[in-house]
Parts: C-alpha cells; structure tokens; sequence
C-alpha cells in the first residue's frame, strides 16, 4: 500500500489539497467564530501537512523507481556506448547471455537505445531480493565491420539487489509485440 503512494505524489497532493479546500469551504461558510477558528487552522493544517507530504513522497525512491532509473541508465549508457558503466550494471552471479552480451558489446556502436515502455516490474523478497522488468526497447546500432541497423524487441531483464544496487542477472528478448499480448509471456522462476 505504501509504494502506491510512494510511487506518485499526485495522489497524496489530490487527496490532502482536496480536503484542505473543503474545510476552507466549510471555514468561509460557518457564522460561529470558535468554529471558524478552527476549521481555518483546520485547513491550513491539512495543507501544509500535504505539502511536507508530498515533498517527502519526492524524496523517497520506491525499488520500483530504482528498478526504473537503473533501465534507463543503462539505456542511456549504452547510447553513450560506455562500457564501463554498462559492466557496472550487471551482477557478478549473471547468466551466460549476460556474459556473452558484455564481451560482444565492443563490437557494436549504438547511436540510440531507448526503453520505450515498461509493462511490469515484479519484485520478489526473497534473499536477496529479485525483479523481473519487463519492456519494450528500440536501438540503432552500428555492427563494426557489417553496417547499420534499428531493432526493437521486447526484454525480459531479471534483476537482482546486491549492496543496493539492482543488478542486471538474466534477460530475454522476444519480437516486440510479444509484450502487447493479453496473455502474459511466462515467467519460469519468479
């Protein structure tokens, strides 16, 4: 229930300034001093506690955000074609693909790496704890020696938390509308 309303400081905001006008309204309506009174502090009560709320709703980062920064750093990385930070994104414990994928990543140049949409991220608490991410990805890469070329795919990225950090574990890549369907791909071990 928390990471809801962690996750989007709108809701906070909707429903705290709401009630504050209400009980401005409730305050410009009432004859009774004493009443008046409070239903004034009332209000100014509700909105600064809103305020104080929703700036620490900004501040806090959910494991779902994180998971989500952490896609599109390495999107962004591999953009830039930094390799450096593309390793330090993976888990020590990552599968063969991940393997392959980062000794074969010398090889390609991207020009442009987007995550597009993320569909789910689906944390499991377990020791350590592990995520599944699911998303739509567009890159143009240029294959040193073979020529250009723009894919788009549909990744499964299985994450798991080291020291803080979520790290890249294992991915798959389906064709991209593998994502768009209404039954969901299977997900063996989450």
């Amino acid at each position: 229930m928390s990471e809801m309303f962690f996750e989007n400081p709108v809701w906070i905001g909707a429903i705290g300034f709401g009630l504050a006008f209400l009980a401005g309204i409730a305050w410009t309506q009432v004859d009774e001093l004493k009443i008046q009174k409070g239903l004034m502090y009332g209000a100014l009560g509700i909105a600064v506690g809103t305020l104080l709320l929703v700036m620490l709703n900004i501040q806090v980062q959910t494991e779902t955000e994180l998971i989500r920064e952490t896609l599109h750093d390495v999107a962004a990385s591999l953009e830039k074609n930094d390799h450096r930070a593309i390793e330090r994104a993976i888990h020590p414990n990552a599968s063969e693909a991940v393997q392959s994928a980062k000794k074969n990543l010398k090889s390609f140049e991207f020009e442009d790496a987007r995550v597009t949409r993320i569909k789910s991220i689906d944390i499991n608490e377990s020791k350590p704890p592990t995520a599944l991410a699911q998303i739509n990805v567009v890159v143009d890469v240029n294959l040193k020696g073979t020529g250009k070329g723009r894919g788009a795919r549909f990744v499964k990225v299985y994450f798991m938390k080291k020291d803080d950090r979520w790290l890249v574990q294992d991915f798959e890549q389906f064709e991209p509308t593998a994502g768009f369907r209404d039954s969901p791909v299977t997900t063996p071990g989450l």
